[in-house]
């Protein structure tokens, strides 16, 4: 069994923004089964190391998600402080 609610949501970010991000920061997650909604979540966990080869560094967010729209395996996409 897993939560769903709220859902964990891992993403990669290029190691420039390393520096701009911080635990407990907002984001905004999508998908592409609900087009149009956004979903509001928290950085729970910055990865310290960097990948050799792609330079990007993981980040894990938590989102709550209403009804459980969200399921785990899906595609989802991230915007950190409104960025896209």
């Amino acid at each position: 069994m897993q939560s769903v609610d709220p859902i964990y949501v891992d993403f990669r970010l290029p190691q420039q923004q390393l520096a701009s991000i911080a635990v407990g920061e907002t984001v905004r997650v999508t998908t592409d089964a609900f087009p149009g909604q956004s979903f509001e979540g928290r950085i729970n966990a910055i990865d310290p190391r960097v990948d050799p080869a792609t330079r990007n560094f993981q980040t894990e967010a938590s989102v709550g998600t209403p009804s459980g729209v969200f399921l785990p395996g899906m595609f989802a996409r991230c915007c950190h402080r409104g960025q896209r």
